[in-house]
């Protein structure tokens, strides 16, 4: 529901081809995009961008909530960390299983809309 309430916007998705699990990948996107929806609140600003580099596809979600504090940043990934009351620590763990099992990378950064940016990293296979 609270994705519903954002502006949500995916400019000039290019076609890429990747091999992994669709479903996987799929979650992981979701899962960015409801935590993107959750640290921005009613009417927020969410963009999901995807570009190709010659050795990469790059999956990202940017908001403009208030971001990751650095305090946090290195535990976010941690199984069970959460910082909402109802929580349960398992959306970003599924991102970067995700990533793990694709021999991707993910990390967490400033967005130049003023949140959070996190990104998938996936090789692309030669």
């Amino acid at each position: 529901p609270a994705v519903r309430e954002c502006e949500v916007t995916a400019p000039a998705l290019p076609p890429v081809a990747l091999t992994c699990n669709q479903t996987l990948l799929e979650e992981a996107v979701r899962n960015l995009l409801i935590n993107a929806a959750q640290a921005t609140g009613p009417h927020g600003a969410i963009e999901l961008r995807v570009e190709r580099t010659p050795d990469t596809v790059v999956v990202a979600v940017h908001d403009n909530g208030l971001g990751v504090p650095e305090a946090i940043a290195g535990s976010i990934f941690d199984p069970c960390f959460t910082t909402k009351p109802n929580g349960t620590g398992l959306g970003l763990l599924a991102v970067k299983a995700f990533a793990a099992s694709n021999d991707a990378q993910v990390s967490v950064g400033r967005s130049p809309l003023g949140g959070a940016v996190f990104q998938i990293l996936i090789p692309v296979a030669e």
